[in-house]
C-alpha cells in the first residue's frame, strides 16, 4: 500500500465502509439527510480526511450530515466555554487533558450505558475518565531513532545511557511531553506515577544525565528536524509524528520501549446543550465501528482504540499497530501532579 493517496483512492475507502457491515444499532434506516447538519471540529493537517473516512460514508449510510470545522483542542474549549447555551460544534474531539478540564468544569454530557453501544467494543481502560468522552484513536508518547543507532533502544531507562551523551534531544517544560518521559521512567522501575518514590527515582536519573542532553526541544518539528539532520540520534515523541518522519526517511525508526508507550487519547465529548445530541452519539458509535477504526488506521497511522482491527503489515514499522503496547496513565492523578512536574522539569533537569 502506498501512502501518497489521491483523493480519488480516500473516496473509494469512504464509500465501501457505507455498506452493510456498518449498520448502525441506531435505527439505521431512519434518514437524517434532510435535517441540520452535525457540527464536528477536528485538528486539520492529516485529520482532514475524516471528511471521506467518517463523515461521507455516515451520510451515505443515511445516518445524518456532517460538517467539520477545524479547531485545536484550546480553540474549541474557548468557543464552547464563551457560548455554553448555544454552543457552536456537537462533537468536540479534544486531547485528553483539556477534554478533562472541560468535563471538570461541567461543560460535556456525561454518557451513559447504551448511549454508545459499540463502547464497549473499545480496549479497556481507553475513555474518558467519568465517561464524559469517548476515545476516538490514539496517539502516543514514543521514540524515535537514528536506524543506524548500534545499540537499539528498549527501555525508558535506555534515554540515559551512557552511548548516548550528546546525541539525545529531550522536551522542554512549555509541553507536556516531560510527563510522559516521567511515567514511561516509573514503569521501567518496576512502578507507575503515582509513586513518590518511583517518580523521584527518575528525577534523581535525570537530574544525573542532564549535562549530557544535546538540548530540549520547545516545539516537537524541531525534535524532528534535529534527528533528520543527524544532530541526535534519539528523542521521545508522539507517535503520529514519529510515524509521519519515518515514512519519508528511511533514516529515522520508531523504537518502542518494553515497557509500552503512554497512550495520549483525543477524545470525543458532546456538549451539554448539543440541540443534536441522538445524532451525535450516532456518529460516535460509528466512529469506533471496525471498518471504520480500520480506514482510519490506515491513513493517519495512529492507534485503533479497538484491538480486533488489521493493521497491514507494510505499515506495522510506521505506527504503534497494537493497542496492547499502550499503558494508560492515570490522567486525573497526573493532572494533579502536572503543575509541579513541570516546574520541577523545568528547574531540575532543564536548567
Amino acid at each position: 500500500m502506498t501512502f501518497d493517496r489521491t483523493r480519488r483512492e480516500v473516496l473509494r475507502v469512504g464509500a465501501g465502509l457505507a455498506l452493510g457491515a456498518l449498520a448502525s444499532p441506531f435505527l439505521p434506516g431512519r434518514a437524517h439527510a434532510q435535517g441540520a447538519a452535525l457540527r464536528v471540529t477536528h485538528f486539520g493537517g492529516p485529520y482532514t480526511v475524516l471528511k471521506d473516512l467518517v463523515g461521507k460514508p455516515f451520510e451515505d449510510a443515511k445516518l445524518g450530515r456532517v460538517s467539520y470545522e477545524v479547531e485545536t483542542s484550546v480553540s474549541a474549549m474557548t468557543k464552547l466555554q464563551a457560548a455554553q447555551a448555544i454552543p457552536q460544534f456537537d462533537v468536540l474531539m479534544l486531547a485528553r487533558a483539556i477534554g478533562m478540564r472541560g468535563a471538570a468544569s461541567g461543560l460535556f454530557l456525561e454518557f451513559k450505558t447504551g448511549d454508545v453501544p459499540r463502547q464497549k467494543e473499545v480496549v479497556a481502560n481507553a475513555n474518558m475518565p467519568g465517561g464524559f468522552g469517548i476515545t476516538f484513536v490514539f496517539d502516543a508518547v514514543d521514540v524515535m531513532a537514528r536506524a543506524d543507532l548500534k545499540q537499539p533502544i528498549q527501555s525508558w531507562l535506555d534515554l540515559i545511557r551512557d552511548d548516548l551523551k550528546g546525541k539525545i534531544s529531550l522536551p522542554a517544560a512549555n509541553l507536556s511531553l516531560p510527563l510522559y518521559v516521567l511515567e514511561g521512567i516509573t514503569r521501567a522501575l518496576g512502578s507507575n506515577e503515582k509513586d513518590d518514590k518511583a517518580i523521584e527515582e527518575a528525577f534523581k536519573m535525570l537530574r544525573g544525565f542532564k549535562q549530557h542532553v544535546r538540548n530540549f526541544f520547545s516545539d516537537p518539528v524541531q525534535a524532528n528536524q534535529l534527528i533528520e539532520r543527524g544532530d541526535i540520534a534519539v528523542a521521545p515523541q508522539f507517535g503520529l509524528r514519529i510515524a509521519n518522519l519515518v515514512k519519508s526517511n528511511a533514516d529515522v525508526v520508531r523504537m518502542t520501549p518494553k515497557e509500552g508507550a503512554p497512550a495520549f487519547p483525543y477524545d470525543l465529548c458532546i456538549p451539554k446543550n448539543s440541540p443534536n445530541v441522538a445524532l451525535a452519539k450516532r456518529y460516535i458509535d460509528f466512529a469506533i465501528s471496525k471498518p471504520v477504526q480500520e480506514s482510519l488506521a490506515q491513513n493517519l497511522l495512529a492507534t485503533s482504540v479497538r484491538s480486533d482491527v488489521a493493521v497491514p503489515e507494510s505499515l506495522r514499522k510506521f505506527m504503534i499497530a497494537d493497542p496492547k503496547q499502550l499503558f494508560f496513565p492515570d490522567e486525573q492523578y497526573v493532572s494533579t501532579k502536572q503543575r509541579d512536574w513541570l516546574e520541577r522539569w523545568q528547574r531540575e533537569i532543564q536548567s
